[in-house]
């Protein structure tokens, strides 16, 4: 959190805010519901359905030995619109509702914990190595496994700034002079300041509190219920970046409730490096 200030807070104006956020602009690809015709290959991006992988690969399994459920597929190199994206070319998001937790707890006595969730992230993926994983016969019997629905999408470019609660994170002496911790008067005027240019800036289509929400590619979180929770590579350090962010949304058929949202991060430096985060009520 912020140091201690004093009382006085002085207020914004909008060419100040301006220059603080436009160095902060990212592009992001919204994912809408409804692909402007079927696609059935098999590097389709797709949510629920059958997965795409390599050949000779077969099904994941969570750290428990549970199959993982198939929630998303991305083909990256056609579909993200945005720049710079992900070092990536395709990649598959399984889930385990079995032993993955909302809220991942910390290792305790150095043993890390249960992740419950797989991305099987491919640099090249061509339409020959491409096939179908199937399950073997019999092989979901005893396990929560789920299959979804199938759902496409089109692709939309978009900008993106950091959410209010992103600033500490992104934009520190934004936050020092706003202040983001802070319930004074002033402090909230200065909020009404940041969120008016921030969404001129983006041509926001929703609310200045919900600009970032969607089934998206890249950009910043929609933290929709606490603060910044990107999380740090474990090999260098450096901040993740946001691979896919899916908001409750008839884009896919799965779901973690009415209310919560996942988060899947990259590190654009150590590509095997993945994390996921949940936020909801």
């Amino acid at each position: 959190m912020s140091k201690a200030r004093s009382d006085k807070i002085d207020a914004l104006s909008a060419d100040e805010v301006g220059r603080w956020l436009r160095p902060l602009i990212r592009q992001r690809t919204m994912l809408v519901p409804g692909a402007s015709s079927r696609d059935d290959s098999l590097l389709a991006t797709r949510f629920g359905g059958v997965p795409t992988g390599r050949g000779g690969e077969r099904w994941p399994i969570c750290d428990r030995g549970h199959l993982l459920s198939f929630v998303a597929q991305v083909n990256h190199v056609r579909d993200a619109r945005h720049s710079p994206t992900l070092g990536i070319a395709f990649f598959t998001f399984f889930y385990c509702w079995d032993c993955g937790p909302l809220r991942p707890k910390k290792p305790r006595d150095g043993i890390k914990e249960r992740e419950g969730f797989r991305v099987m992230a491919y640099p090249s993926l061509s339409p020959s190595q491409a096939c179908e994983l199937r399950l073997e016969p019999d092989a979901s019997k005893g396990y929560r496994w789920q299959e979804f629905e199938p759902r496409f999408v089109t692709p939309r470019l978009e900008q993106s700034l950091p959410d209010d609660v992103g600033f500490e994170v992104h934009c520190p002496p934004l936050w020092d002079r706003v202040p983001g911790n802070s319930g004074a008067r002033q402090a909230w005027e200065n909020w009404h300041v940041v969120a008016r240019v921030a969404s001129e800036l983006t041509h926001a289509r929703e609310k200045p509190h919900s600009r970032n929400r969607g089934v998206v590619l890249g950009g910043y979180p929609n933290w929709v219920n606490g603060p910044d929770q990107t999380p740090r590579c474990t090999v260098c350090g450096e901040l993740m970046e946001l691979l896919l962010q899916l908001s409750p949304s008839d884009v896919t058929d799965a779901s973690w409730g009415d209310v919560w949202t996942a988060y899947l991060f990259m590190c654009r430096t150590h590509l095997k490096e993945v994390a996921l985060r949940f936020q909801g009520t």
